[in-house]
C-alpha cells in the first residue's frame, strides 16, 4: 500500500520525518488511509501510533473515522482487526429515511440530508443522534460551518 502523505511511502519512517508544512500533504501521517480494509489492517499502525479519539480520513471515500477502542498490543492480525473499533464521523444522505441505516449510531453523531428538493417534503439539513433519534439542527440555508452554538446543540438534548 503506498501512502498519499509527506515522505512516508512505505509507512516505516517515523512520524517526526513527516512534519514539513511547506508540502501540501497532511500534517499528521496517520490522518490518512488509503480504504476502509486498512482501518482494520495491523500493518497500517504500530499499537504507539494509535490513540481513542484519532481521526482518520479514508482516501477513496472522504469518510471520516474516529477510533473509540483500541486493540490488544499483543493481539495477531485476526484478533487486531477484530478488536479495533473506528466509527464514522460524517455522513451525507440522500434520504431521511436512510438515517435509520446507519449502523450503531453514537449520542453526538452528525448526519447531513441532502434530500431531492422536488419530493413533497424536502427534509434537507443537518442532524444530530440524541441517543434515542435524529434531531434536526439546521435547514440547508441555515447551514454554516462554526455556526453551531453549544446551547443549540445542548437544547436537542
Amino acid at each position: 500500500m503506498a501512502k498519499k502523505y509527506i515522505g512516508k511511502t512505505t509507512g516505516t519512517e517515523t512520524i517526526t520525518k513527516a512534519r514539513n508544512i511547506m508540502v501540501a500533504a497532511p500534517y499528521d501521517v496517520r490522518g490518512v488511509v488509503e480504504t476502509y480494509a486498512d482501518l482494520f489492517n495491523k500493518d497500517t499502525y504500530s499499537y504507539s501510533e494509535l490513540y481513542v479519539g484519532m481521526l482518520v480520513i479514508t482516501y477513496d471515500t472522504q469518510d471520516v473515522y474516529v477510533l473509540s477502542k483500541l486493540p490488544g498490543s499483543r493481539d495477531n492480525a485476526t484478533a487486531w482487526a477484530q478488536n479495533i473499533k473506528w466509527k464514522k464521523v460524517n455522513y451525507a444522505i440522500d434520504s431521511i429515511d436512510d438515517l435509520e441505516d446507519i449502523e450503531n449510531p453514537y449520542v453526538g453523531q452528525f448526519a447531513y440530508v441532502k434530500d431531492d428538493p422536488n419530493t413533497s417534503e424536502d427534509e434537507s439539513g443537518l442532524y444530530i443522534y440524541n441517543g434515542d433519534t435524529w434531531v434536526l439542527v439546521k435547514q440547508p440555508e441555515e447551514v454554516t460551518i462554526g455556526k453551531i452554538s453549544e446551547q443549540e446543540i445542548m437544547d436537542l438534548f
